[in-house]
């Protein structure tokens, strides 16, 4: 589809460091998908465009209004079957607990991030032991 491949066409930005341009990119694809699907669904292909937005502006130091579209994708995917996309929502849980940490506010990052381990959880185990689990574990002893 056209969104995928605007989407595809931001990721090559980012991966060559322009990521005013990959903004550009991801915001055309997202208006892509809102043009198919209607303002009012959210969906899991929104909510990735919303979290790349979020990855380059936060790479772009704009660290306010990274989260701003972190919270927007994980608020996209209450409307769809979260268990399908746990571990996208752990991941950007796991985002959003490092801005909060970097901003000093360690309580709204333990918030997050036991919630992105919770995620984790849900789609490794509860007894689950690998670098992924790990690494939010040490992201939540820093909290």
């Amino acid at each position: 589809s056209l969104a995928n491949t605007l989407s595809t066409v931001g990721v090559l930005y980012v991966k060559c460091g322009e990521y005013r341009n990959a903004e550009k990119f991801f915001k055309e694809a997202l208006n892509a998908r809102r043009d198919m699907r209607g303002n009012a669904r959210p969906s899991a292909e929104a909510a990735r465009d919303l979290e790349n937005i979020g990855d380059v502006t936060r790479l772009g130091g704009d660290r306010p209004r990274a989260e701003r579209y972190y919270a927007l994708a994980v608020s996209c995917y209450r409307g769809v079957d979260r268990m399908s996309y746990e571990q996208e929502v752990s991941s950007i849980l796991c985002k959003l607990g490092v801005l909060a940490g970097e901003r000093g506010e360690n309580k709204l990052a333990e918030v997050y991030l036991e919630g992105a381990l919770r995620s984790k959880r849900a789609v490794h185990g509860p007894d689950a032991a690998n670098e992924d689990l790990a690494g939010t574990l040490s992201k939540l002893g820093y909290a």
